[in-house]
């Protein structure tokens, strides 16, 4: 079985002394596209912050590809996954593909290998 495109376990992120994310599980199967929605304030941006690393401190697990990413700089995270936001009504995640959603993108951040 081919391991998960990324695995959250007990995600926990802080900008410094917020607590802005409580203990998040995720799990995106290669191929999968996967939308963050909520309102305001609800997390989505500080979600794929913190899988990128651009956060203060996290704790938990973020695997990709099988790969535990936690204590992996910036630029070794970019390095291993294909990450796309997209900033509308919703932010998008997109694992294993390099499409933009056309005329969706006012704010488009495309980490690619």
């Amino acid at each position: 079985m081919t391991a998960p495109a990324l695995e959250i376990k007990g995600l926990q992120a802080w900008y410094g002394e917020s607590h802005v994310l409580h203990g998040m599980d995720l799990v995106v199967q290669p191929g999968e596209v996967v939308t963050l929605l909520g309102r305001n304030g609800a997390g989505r941006t500080s979600t794929l912050r913190a899988i990128m690393g651009l956060t203060g401190a996290r704790k938990g697990s973020i695997r990709i590809n099988g790969v535990e990413a936690i204590h992996l700089p910036t630029h070794r995270i970019a390095q291993r996954v294909v990450c796309s936001a997209i900033h509308t009504d919703a932010s998008v995640l997109d694992f294993g593909s390099r499409r933009c959603l056309s005329g969706w993108c006012d704010d488009l951040i495309d980490l690619s290998l």
